[in-house]
């Protein structure tokens, strides 16, 4: 299975904006900056109104590699599946800039061969529950801890 390709095809960068009662998709690219300009075109007409407001944004990583060879030497297991979401808090610092910050524990959730061969179409499908469940800390964010799907 090719999960670079898949990768690619569900977008490398996605930005959610939260508030107290609804998370909603902003922008998703390949490409870092262009999914933050994104991003800020649709908050463009309230963007005054939303300043200090929380975002986060997702990065979808293939670790594929270091996954199949941690397999095949047998060490410890410290790699949970072929593709890695890492969520990233940030602020709407003002009309033109939007700022990432990395917030201590653990925010990273590995998908395993088996929801990556169910969701093979759109791995993107359950982000926005799963930002849900990670801003919320119904996922465990632990130093030490793995999530898996």
């Amino acid at each position: 299975m090719d999960y670079k390709e898949i990768v690619n095809k569900a977008k490398k960068y996605h930005y959610y904006i939260t508030t107290t009662n609804r998370i909603a998709f902003l922008s998703a690219s390949n490409k870092k900056s262009e999914a933050k300009k994104l991003a800020l075109e649709k908050l463009r007409p309230n963007i005054t109104n939303l300043i200090n407001k929380k975002l986060v944004l997702v990065k979808i990583k293939s670790v594929a590699k270091a996954f199949e060879k941690q397999k095949t030497s047998g060490e410890l297991k410290i790699i949970g599946g072929p593709i890695l979401l890492k969520f990233d808090r940030g602020l709407i610092k003002s009309e033109n800039k939007i700022s990432n910050f990395k917030e201590g524990g653990n925010n990273e959730i590995y998908l395993s061969n088996k929801y990556i061969k169910k969701h093979k179409d759109n791995i993107a499908f359950d982000l926005k529950k799963l930002v849900s469940d990670v801003i919320e800390r119904r996922i465990h964010q632990g130093l030490l801890a793995m999530t898996i799907l």
